[in-house]
């Protein structure tokens, strides 16, 4: 199964998702205390675009298995070819000291109205054109899919993305409104799922202030990274904030941060791209 409205690859936050399943129902195997582990971190290498018509296989790798850190090596195989790898952190939960940066939540996402709501009301402008409503238009059924709901703080960065020139900054409330994945306890749950939606949006944000409408161009993930820092239910709204620092030698560089509704950081990613004009 891939998701809807992809031509030539899979979306990479997807290969993210089942990769980090994979190494999740390996532990459910391998580990006696998986109630208490939850992944800390995992680092992506994206090494060829997959084909989302053909089989993919997870392979994992039981790296460690310590008493409160395990690590598993994942690799998703096609045609017999290594398309990308994951190494991922799992860390059985204690106490200890807890200190956080926060932020103000000024907009509240009961407050905002969501993508298919802005899509329905600027899709037709012409000034759109046909690239980035093609974009719109798979954003567009995913949501309708149910499998997301997004709210975007500033939507006409998401609607209007590369007609004019913008900052590298945006951010959009999120959540899944129902359970596609079931696994032994919720907050795993939750990270696979935020996973699976991390990768959306992201990479673009960097291109925000180049003026792309027209123009031919590529844009590609190099790696993706995560670091979860509590446990989350990803079925309540979150805040997803991604901005980029640099881009630079055809390279694109962004963060995100999740945040929630009480403005506590969740969790922390980066990603790398590739852009070629």
């Amino acid at each position: 199964y891939t998701l809807p409205g992809y031509w030539l690859r899979a979306y990479g936050g997807q290969l993210v998702g089942q990769a980090l399943m994979a190494a999740f129902k390996d532990i459910d195997v391998d580990v006696e205390s998986k109630d208490a582990l939850l992944c800390n971190s995992l680092h992506v290498n994206f090494i060829r675009p997959v084909n989302p018509d053909v089989p993919v296989i997870y392979d994992v790798e039981r790296s460690f298995t310590g008493r409160t850190i395990t690590r598993r090596s994942v690799k998703a195989i096609q045609n017999n070819k290594e398309m990308i790898s994951m190494s991922s952190s799992f860390h059985v939960e204690s106490e200890g000291p807890e200190t956080s940066t926060t932020i103000p939540i000024d907009v509240k996402p009961e407050d905002l109205n969501d993508l298919v709501y802005w899509y329905n009301l600027w899709r037709n402008d012409p000034i759109i054109g046909e690239r980035l409503g093609r974009m719109l238009d798979r954003a567009n059924a995913i949501q309708l899919l149910g499998a997301i709901e997004l709210k975007p703080v500033e939507p006409r960065k998401f609607i209007y993305a590369f007609t004019e020139h913008m900052s590298a900054h945006r951010s959009m409330w999120m959540r899944t409104p129902r359970a596609k994945i079931n696994l032994y306890n919720k907050p795993a749950q939750s990270q696979i799922e935020f996973a699976v939606w991390s990768d959306w949006h992201l990479l673009l944000t960097a291109l925000l202030p180049v003026h792309l409408q027209g123009m031919k161009s590529n844009v590609v993930s190099l790696d993706h990274s995560i670091w979860f820092h509590r446990p989350f239910d990803f079925n309540e709204f979150h805040l997803y904030e991604m901005f980029s620092p640099i881009a630079s030698r055809s390279r694109v560089f962004i963060h995100g941060n999740l945040w929630s509704t009480c403005g506590n950081l969740v969790a922390s990613i980066t990603q790398e791209g590739l852009y070629r004009p």
